[in-house]
């Protein structure tokens, strides 16, 4: 855990001899609070254990040590009239040490703390997302750029600010922008951002942009107590980027959720999981394949071109699998299966569960489905993804589990879970 320390001493009248012992897992917390500018006790704690395996207190000592010395200044602060919680930003000597080190530039100033922070409730919240995210990403949290992003950061052809996101990560040509949602904002200022992103897209369009909203949930203390799981303020977000077809703009990605679930989104979109490629969509399609051929189901699989099943491929429909299913001891049963394979809190992919749902539902395919399945590559992403409810056509499935929905003719049976989420049954023989 630790490295070869440094002494970095201080100038002081009174005594010969002030300073303190500094080594890399230090300059990377000192790193950590200049660029997030204020952070919780809770926070770095949590960053030092999980990261750096400090135990217990062992940080909240460190902080404190540094506190005596200047390095870091504490502050009490009360966010919706809850006790006071300990909160960090840089001090002189501490911002000298990161000078001293190259670490930031030598005109870089004290930080006015008052400047940044105008609603303590939405700025630790989003400071909670950004600690749990370089968390996720663990040692790839090294080739990141974390960014507290400032009316510099996009500027529209005549070098005005259009948007500030809450926050922003960069990994190589790869960014990603975050906003956080209190649920105290009106739709109309969700539709204005939106709004700036689809402009952002086409003043950048060589660009693909990345943008998550997480939604406060009673995931950490600073947001006030929510009675609800928070399913309909996602939706309602989701249902607003898809009235403005913002989800439909090749460059532009939405995805929605949880701050709770967040971390493993932005996780997923800085280390290129999502959106799944075409050779994502190709894999998982040759693993259905094979666990058919394997799990010896009664029905033999036969692919059919997109032309025999949908009229049109405005959702991307060539990212759809579809099969004729004939069963192997009745040569005269015919079944359709369309496979859909989709990402957690994607927008696009809510879009495209829900076309499918209503074409299924009234009969607009060119031919009868019997089988409509959405598959999760993953149980965790099939669990916390937030879609609508009560669909009555869809199956809900994950990579593991889609081989017993045909299997020696197992039916399957929707389940409401609470908070609404469809999971998957399998129940008797028909």
């Amino acid at each position: 855990m630790e490295s070869a320390r440094v002494w970095y001493g201080f100038d002081n009248e009174h005594e010969k001899r002030k300073g303190a012992w500094i080594n890399s897992t230090d300059l990377e917390l000192l790193s950590l609070i200049w660029t997030n500018r204020y952070l919780t006790n809770k926070q770095l704690t949590k960053y030092g254990n999980q990261l750096f395996g400090y135990k217990g207190d062992s940080i909240q000592k460190k902080l404190k040590r540094w506190s005596n010395y200047a390095i870091v200044k504490i502050e009490y602060q009360s966010v919706l009239n809850k006790p006071p919680i300990s909160c960090y930003y840089l001090g002189k000597n501490g911002i000298n040490i990161l000078k001293q080190e190259g670490i930031i530039k030598e005109e870089e100033k004290a930080i006015n703390i008052n400047n940044y922070i105008r609603n303590s409730s939405h700025y630790l919240g989003i400071q909670d997302v950004v600690i749990d995210t370089l968390i996720a990403l663990k040692t790839n949290r090294k080739n990141i750029i974390s960014i507290h992003p400032n009316k510099d950061t996009y500027k529209n052809e005549v070098g005005e600010p259009f948007i500030v996101p809450d926050w922003v990560f960069r990994k190589g040509s790869r960014t990603l922008n975050i906003e956080y949602d209190t649920g105290l904002q009106t739709m109309t200022k969700i539709k204005e951002k939106i709004k700036n992103y689809i402009k952002l897209s086409k003043h950048k369009p060589e660009e693909e942009h990345y943008v998550l909203i997480s939604v406060a949930d009673n995931s950490n203390i600073y947001t006030v107590k929510y009675y609800d799981d928070r399913r309909t303020r996602v939706l309602n977000i989701k249902d607003t980027i898809i009235h403005k077809g913002a989800d439909k703009i090749s460059n532009l990605h939405f995805y929605v959720t949880t701050a709770s679930r967040s971390p493993i989104i932005a996780n997923n979109i800085l280390k290129g999981i999502y959106p799944f490629d075409k050779s994502t969509f190709k894999s998982e399609q040759e693993l259905f394949e094979l666990s058919m051929e394997i799990s010896n189901s009664n029905y033999q699989l036969v692919p059919l071109a997109k032309k025999e099943i949908f009229h049109n491929d405005s959702y991307n429909i060539g990212e759809i699998a579809q099969y004729e299913l004939i069963h192997k001891e009745r040569t005269n049963s015919k079944q359709v299966l369309v496979l859909n394979i989709v990402e957690e809190a994607s927008v696009a992919a809510l879009n495209k569960i829900n076309y499918l749902e209503e074409e299924n539902k009234n009969n607009k395919f060119k031919q009868e489905v019997s089988h409509l399945l959405i598959v999760y590559q993953s149980r965790s992403e099939l669990e916390n993804d937030i879609v609508m409810k009560n669909y009555e056509t869809l199956k809900f499935t994950d990579t593991k589990n889609w081989p017993l929905l045909l299997q020696g003719e197992k039916q399957l049976t929707l389940e409401k879970k609470k908070g609404g989420r469809v999971l998957e049954r399998t129940k008797g023989s028909s």
